[in-house]
């Protein structure tokens, strides 16, 4: 590695064109550094932070054409973390062999992609269209750039189609799909899901049936509360932006909010939380709730076409890459208990995700068919 090398990879950095590898690798690294210190307000913004680190890495390898603004406030041990930066870059460059020797057994596994069926008042099931982002439920059901549905009679009457009927919307293991329904609110529905809904909202109440992941923006009205049930828990809304994630394969519902107010809680009980933006409800141990303040953007981030893991365990992790890449997962010896940082897109290659995760020298994958091994 020379001094010319080294410095196209920190000025691709700097201008925002690092490979995915690159910055998820910088990433997960900053994550695991900050376990091991306390850090004052300044030093957690992450982004300055990482400025600062690019800027040190310049001077470090001789590569800095002109003095730092300011000098790097550095806690102990963070200047030889710094060299390790340098190093780790040039080691990272220099491997010409990819981490994963089975790299080329991975190209039958593909990332997830618009893919869902509804199924009909009177029972019939129809594929939708993997070239369409999602449908509009009105006078009839059509996609949303206008185009009708293949399968569907184009004329049917309100009275013949069961306004008071429930259709379901469903994603398979590497599928995602969109749908507005009857009251303008739209819903991104994740892999491994399905919502029931009615052709139309009747009553003093707008109810919903959700199972795996999806994010919903309510269309506001005050006289008739949107609800979600989902897992045991029911969320309450007059207009908003959250995100429900109530898998079954999950440790428990979370309920996250990006806008307005949502009121979550349990049937028949008098346990519930009101949540502000910013926050998420989770089960606690007492049987109610507890409710965290977390960074939305990472639980939303699927919706964008993106992963983001921010001190995430691998367990989580395999889980949604096994419902969007529709793989299995198998763990040979205990899970690595580290923790994980990290963004990539979800339309990446399944062998550059597992890769990005190999840099981080806390796991290693093994893929057999449609089977990806885990190991320490």
């Amino acid at each position: 590695m020379n001094k010319e090398q080294a410095k196209a990879i920190i000025e691709r950095y700097n201008l925002g064109q690092a490979s995915a590898r690159e910055k998820a690798w910088l990433d997960n690294w900053y994550l695991q550094e900050s376990k091991k210190h306390e850090f004052s307000a300044k030093e957690l913004n992450f982004l300055g932070l990482k400025e600062e680190i690019w800027q040190a890495t310049k001077e470090l390898s001789g590569l800095a054409t002109r003095p730092a603004p300011k000098r790097l406030r550095l806690w102990p041990g963070f200047a030889a973390a710094i060299a390790l930066i340098v190093f780790g870059l040039y080691f990272y460059i220099e491997a010409s062999k990819p981490r994963l020797r089975d790299m080329a057994k991975a190209s039958h596994i593909v990332p997830g992609m618009n893919k869902a069926t509804i199924t009909l008042a009177n029972g019939k099931v129809i594929a939708l269209s993997e070239a369409k982002n999602g449908v509009v439920v009105g006078e009839d059901l059509k996609y949303d750039d206008g185009s009708p549905l293949s399968g569907l009679q184009p004329s049917l009457p309100r009275g013949a189609r069961g306004d008071n009927a429930v259709l379901a919307l469903t994603t398979p293991r590497g599928g995602t799909y969109q749908i507005t329904l009857s009251d303008g609110t739209k819903v991104w529905l994740n892999a491994a899901s399905s919502l029931h809904y009615p052709a139309v909202f009747n009553g003093a109440e707008r109810k919903v049936q959700l199972k795996g992941e999806a994010y919903f923006e309510v269309a506001k009205n005050p006289k008739a509360p949107f609800r979600v049930e989902s897992n045991g828990q029911v969320t309450e809304v007059l207009g908003t932006h959250f995100n429900i994630n109530a898998y079954q394969d999950e440790p428990g519902t979370t309920t996250t909010l990006l806008e307005g107010s949502v009121r979550v809680l349990k049937p028949n009980s008098d346990r519930e939380v009101l949540l502000k933006p910013g926050q998420q409800a989770s089960p606690a141990a007492n049987g109610g709730f507890k409710v965290s303040k977390v960074n939305p953007e990472q639980y939303v981030a699927w919706k964008d076409g993106k992963f983001i893991f921010a001190n995430a365990n691998i367990e989580s992790i395999m889980r949604q890459v096994a419902r969007w890449y529709n793989v299995e997962i198998e763990y040979k010896g205990s899970p690595s208990k580290e923790k994980f940082g990290g963004r990539t897109s979800r339309f990446a290659n399944i062998a550059e995700l597992l890769e990005i995760l190999e840099l981080t020298d806390h796991v290693q994958f093994k893929i057999e068919g449609r089977r990806i091994i885990v190991m320490p």
